[in-house]
């Protein structure tokens, strides 16, 4: 299995901005330098297993959260990063954004898009 770095760098950022923590701030309490944070955000580092652990701990993030790419039972993650990636959608944009949702699926169950 190949963990995606950059992928979990945005979810750790994602969660450290919704705790209102800045990357010195979350250093500080899990013991490591803040450019750490900055390179594990960024895809710069891989972070040891224990720094992963500790930012877990630290933003109370479950591990279906962190690895939901990787996690058979991780559907709900992924359908509430879809809700807050689309909420600050106007309905202009929620109708594309359904549309081209509806065009993908198609596409992956290979039926060529026929569910517009």
């Amino acid at each position: 299995m190949h963990i995606n770095y950059k992928d979990l760098g945005q979810r750790i950022k994602n969660a450290r901005k919704k705790a209102n923590l800045t990357q010195a701030q979350l250093a500080e309490r899990i013991g490591v330098g803040n450019t750490h944070i900055s390179h594990i955000e960024t895809n710069a580092t891989i972070p040891s297993l224990k720094v992963i652990i500790d930012i877990m701990n630290e933003l109370d993030l479950s591990p279906n959260e962190l690895f939901c790419d990787y996690v058979e039972s991780a559907g709900p993650v992924l359908k509430e990063e879809l809700a807050q990636a689309t909420g600050d959608c106007d309905l202009r944009e929620l109708r594309m954004i359904v549309k081209s949702v509806h065009f993908m699926k198609g596409l992956l169950r290979d039926d060529g898009g026929s569910d517009l």
